[in-house]
């Protein structure tokens, strides 16, 4: 098996995601909220093996390229986790911190748009 997915753009919208997939690393089962790794929504991944409700792959792109992960196939009982595309007009939440200050972003996946949506540190 192998499908190129992406992390579904959806988790932007998610209250407890917040644009962040949290994934185990490695090709464990589960693991230690300490070992979670935080993977960006729309992030490509190749999908090797689905096993007990959960999807085993390996990262496409990004500073994790070629590292393997897993994650729950679905974040709730409606949403899942990884998607088989992504459309243009979906967009992609950024959050940075400085110095314990929230600073937030969009960006088109398209890349034609990126916009700061509010930055509470003074420049």
């Amino acid at each position: 098996m192998s499908e190129v997915r992406y992390v579904n753009p959806q988790l932007i919208h998610s209250l407890t995601a917040r644009g962040w997939l949290l994934t185990c690393p490695g090709e464990v089962d589960s693991c230690a909220q300490a070992e979670w790794v935080s993977l960006p929504a729309g992030l490509k991944v190749n999908v090797s093996e689905r096993r007990n409700g959960r999807l085993y792959f390996t990262i496409l792109e990004g500073p994790r390229d070629g590292q393997r992960g897993s994650v729950r196939e679905h974040l709730d009982d409606t949403t899942p986790t990884l998607v088989e595309r992504i459309t243009p007009q979906e967009e992609v939440a950024v959050f940075v911190e400085f110095n314990g200050e929230r600073d937030s972003a969009s960006v088109s996946l398209a890349g034609a748009t990126a916009s700061r949506m509010r930055n509470r540190r003074a420049e």
